[in-house]
């Protein structure tokens, strides 16, 4: 009952990985273009640098999220902080999680940054609060 392969094997191994983002506040309805913070809670201006390319695979989002009526809070991952071909995910009114998983992944090169923001559209009552945002990428 010996087994015996021979042959080669040959292959790209895929590594996935996840770079947080998050923001320790709050927000109202109506707020534009507010970058989160990176792992350490920072705000540096450019987010991560990524030393490998690969792509943006997918992006999820959860918060305490208390906004009322039709207001949508998107969450938009920035690439060279452009927002090109970029990959976003929606919060809408009451909903505290959700994620998106892209049909087509996002390509970035070594030395690109990535980086994060939300906007919320609308006039409503409440607050979006205490936000955890995870991009996960492919190298």
């Amino acid at each position: 009952n010996d087994l015996t392969v021979s042959g080669t094997f040959s292959g790209t191994a895929v590594t996935r990985d996840y770079l947080p983002f998050g923001y320790n506040g709050s927000f109202v309805a109506n707020t534009s273009g507010t970058i989160m913070k990176t792992v350490d809670g920072s705000t540096n201006g450019h987010g991560y640098v990524i030393p490998r390319s690969g792509t943006i695979t997918a992006i999820s989002a959860s918060a305490i999220n208390t906004l009322t009526s039709s207001v949508k809070a998107t969450f938009t991952v920035l690439l060279n902080r452009a927002n090109q071909a970029s990959a976003n995910v929606q919060l809408d009114a009451a909903v505290i999680s959700n994620s998106e998983v892209l049909g087509s992944p996002v390509s970035f090169s070594a030395g690109d940054t990535i980086d994060t923001q939300v906007a919320i559209v609308g006039y409503a009552a409440g607050t979006l609060s205490n936000i955890a945002l995870l991009v996960e990428v492919t190298t």
